[in-house]
């Protein structure tokens, strides 16, 4: 049996990586990155129809700056821990996709705003990909035992969640 030949990385390089893998695995940066996907939620969740130029621009700055530093989290991490390694995990290829759209955003940022959309003539409000981002916050359950508890329970009680749901469909219907 012959075994394959495995290429390994060049000395240099290795070296020109480290520091950012150790930069992306230490626990400051994750909690630094999980204060930022809080902040973030926050910020998307103030906001509200007709809220007026006072709102929408503090936000549009907020929102680049989000966008700025998932991006360079991203990239981070792809530094660190090379471009195969980094799509192995299936949270960051989520990451990847939420920054990613979050770029699309920047670029089409309303229904009628922008030079790209008046082109495109984007059907939808293109803003909604920053909701995306609230999904970002499932990540906190992975780091905490106490909502990883929460959550598996929430899960299984399920299923008598939607038995009681069609018991009360019944109560009314009959």
């Amino acid at each position: 049996y012959k075994v394959p030949h495995v290429m390994q990385e060049p000395e240099t390089l290795r070296t020109i990586r480290m520091p950012f893998f150790i930069l992306v695995q230490h626990k400051a940066f994750e909690k630094f990155i999980m204060v930022v996907i809080v902040l973030n939620v926050g910020v998307i969740s103030l906001g509200h129809w007709n809220s007026g130029e006072n709102y929408e621009f503090p936000s549009q700055v907020l929102n680049l700056c989000f966008t700025i530093i998932f991006a360079l989290e991203m990239f981070l991490k792809i530094i660190g821990l090379s471009l195969k390694q980094y799509l192995q995990s299936k949270w960051n290829q989520f990451d990847f996709l939420i920054v990613l759209l979050s770029f699309v955003d920047l670029q089409l940022p309303g229904e009628e705003e922008g030079i790209l959309n008046e082109f495109l003539k984007v059907p939808i409000n293109m803003s909604l990909f920053r909701v995306l981002r609230v999904a970002r916050i499932a990540k906190l359950i992975k780091s905490s035992v106490g909502l990883k508890a929460l959550m598996i329970t929430m899960v299984k009680s399920l299923p008598a969640i939607a038995n009681v749901g069609s018991l009360r469909g019944l109560l009314i219907f009959i």
